[in-house]
């Protein structure tokens, strides 16, 4: 594919059958106990990964492809490679196109993207990019989160989530949306909300809105006992999170009150009343009070 074919819209791509076509053909009705709300509008899904960057040249991974109309705004983009993850064997004849289209540009896997092994890429440095199902989104980012390589194999996220996941992830201290998945996404990497797209703009029509988010790695390494410790905390603080923190965090260690005043914080303190920096703060203390 020439580098300029991110000029050409995805709906200009002359080998694979039309979206909508692979879906009446392949009869790809959305399965609703998988979350699946298909995006079909191309001008969108360029705009999805327009707002990546240049993909010239790079690795891609998407998971969750569905019947291909991100795929296929990606493959326009002028990717050197592109793997998709797909765990709904249903979708093999549409992804069998894209291959005999794309050839050694475009491969796949049928499996649980929870489970595939990223290091098979056989590169150092990934893009990757999903339309989320709203029952495993969380679930998907917490790994990509809690790699234990980092910085990690991927070099940005673009994800769309629901919007209520989408605002816990940037969410701030002192605000009702802020909790443990705020936390470690802040912890680890750079995140922003890009774009919130409207329910409509799915089928099935979903009953929420959904929202575009970009994570990018923090160069920041913390020594692997401060990560497991932050999680520790993060998990035991908003687990009780109306509870100030010597209460909720005391499974932690019988001294955690002095751990507490040790790292500067109060001890009456509420979980959502803690920066990042302060959770860096405690687990270090407390790492450190382990060793």
């Amino acid at each position: 594919m020439p580098k300029t074919a991110r000029a050409l819209s995805s709906s200009q791509l002359t080998g694979p059958t039309p979206i909508r076509d692979v879906i009446a053909k392949y009869q790809l009705t959305a399965n609703k106990r998988l979350g699946q709300n298909y995006l079909l509008d191309t001008n969108l899904t360029d705009k999805i990964i327009l707002s990546a960057g240049s993909l010239n040249d790079k690795f891609v991974v998407e998971v969750g492809p569905g019947p291909g109309s991100l795929t296929r705004s990606i493959l326009s983009s002028g990717v050197k490679k592109l793997i998709v993850i797909e765990l709904d064997q249903r979708f093999i004849p549409a992804l069998e196109e894209l291959k005999r289209t794309y050839q050694e540009k475009f491969d796949y896997y049928i499996m649980d993207g929870l489970e595939f092994d990223y290091g098979r890429v056989g590169e150092s440095q990934i893009q990757i990019f999903s339309n989320l199902p709203f029952n495993t989104g969380t679930k998907f980012l917490v790994q990509w989160l809690t790699l234990p390589t980092w910085p990690p194999i991927w070099s940005k996220l673009t994800l769309l989530f629901q919007k209520e996941v989408a605002q816990r992830i940037v969410a701030l201290p002192h605000s009702k949306t802020y909790g443990r998945l705020s936390v470690l996404a802040q912890t680890r990497a750079q995140a922003k909300i890009i774009m919130t797209i409207p329910a409509q703009a799915f089928t099935p029509v979903p009953m929420v809105n959904s929202a575009l988010v970009q994570l990018t790695p923090k160069k920041t390494v913390l020594e692997e006992g401060i990560w497991s410790s932050l999680q520790e905390i993060s998990r035991l603080g908003f687990q009780q999170r109306r509870k100030m923190i010597r209460t909720s965090l005391k499974p932690l260690s019988p001294d955690i009150e002095r751990i507490i005043v040790q790292s500067g914080l109060c001890p009456q303190l509420r979980p959502e009343q803690l920066s990042v920096t302060d959770f860096v703060k405690l687990s270090t203390v407390l790492h450190s009070s382990r060793s």
